[in-house]
């Protein structure tokens, strides 16, 4: 890292698609990032439509002791021994303190029953044994049974007019979030509004600058709260041209390959 620099930076990421390879979740091309990161003592936060279950098992792969965003932004969990952090008066949950941005799951539910009663045909993760998650994601069956455990949103496949799901969504008063694989229900929060939370509670005196990796549409809102966004490449994802973002950087390589990458161009 450039000594130079004299701000704290905080680097928010993606995970599929970004920091972990789309099709089998590997990570290797990255290694060299985090290690990086680890050296220049520059916090990770990871920022994805992942359950916290799943998310507990990456930070545990990567030996990540940062905060985390889970489901979208549908929640924000600090670890209580983590500093700089500043979050007395959230929420104690276990060994974190929380922010819970997301409409509880069990609503989200019944909202699914309620577009089937519409004759929308749906179906979610709650629909669905381990099994089937596991081979609509490629995940193993472990990890499968951890992606049900879903506290902010559902994952949904949609059967049909997909212009008339989320007019019917909208109605509910919910919103729709389009991943890799499949259209997320859940309520008005997002990865921006999370990330800019989080950045509000970090204890330093001058506000760190801003790093945020990610390769889908919704991880928009996370890339505008960034001083630097990356976009991390992607066949059949966004282009630069279509994102009107300042200091925008776009990878040559994909996935973790460009997540590395990037990470080496800003702080190496």
């Amino acid at each position: 890292m450039d000594g130079s620099r004299k701000a704290p930076f905080l680097v928010f990421s993606d995970l599929d698609g970004t920091l972990l390879d789309l099709k089998d979740y590997s990570f290797d091309e990255a290694k060299r990032g985090l290690s990086l990161l680890e050296r220049e003592g520059v916090p990770l936060v990871l920022v994805s439509s992942k359950t916290r279950a799943e998310i507990e098992l990456w930070r545990e792969r990567f030996s990540n002791l940062h905060p985390f965003i889970s489901e979208n932004g549908g929640g924000i969990f600090v670890p209580k021994d983590c500093s700089p952090w500043m979050v007395e008066g959230w929420e104690e949950e276990g060994k974190y303190r929380s922010q819970k941005l997301g409409i509880d799951y069990p609503v989200l539910r019944r909202a699914v029953d309620d577009l089937r009663s519409r004759g929308l045909r749906v179906r979610g993760f709650g629909d669905m044994g381990a099994e089937e998650v596991a081979e609509l994601t490629g995940l193993n069956l472990f990890e499968a049974n951890l992606a049900k455990m879903r506290e902010f949103s559902e994952p949904c496949l949609i059967y049909g007019d997909e212009g008339r799901f989320l007019a019917e969504v909208s109605a509910l008063g919910l919103t729709t979030v389009k991943g890799g694989r499949f259209f997320h229900l859940q309520g008005h929060h997002d990865k921006g509004e999370a990330v800019e939370l989080l950045i509000r509670a970090y204890g330093e005196k001058e506000r760190p600058k801003i790093v945020a990796l990610g390769d889908s549409l919704n991880d928009l809102p996370m890339l505008r709260r960034a001083d630097i966004p990356v976009l991390i490449r992607r066949k059949g994802g966004p282009e630069r041209k279509t994102l009107d973002l300042p200091n925008l950087i776009v990878t040559e390589g994909e996935g973790p390959s460009g997540w590395a990458e990037a990470i080496e161009k800003i702080f190496g």
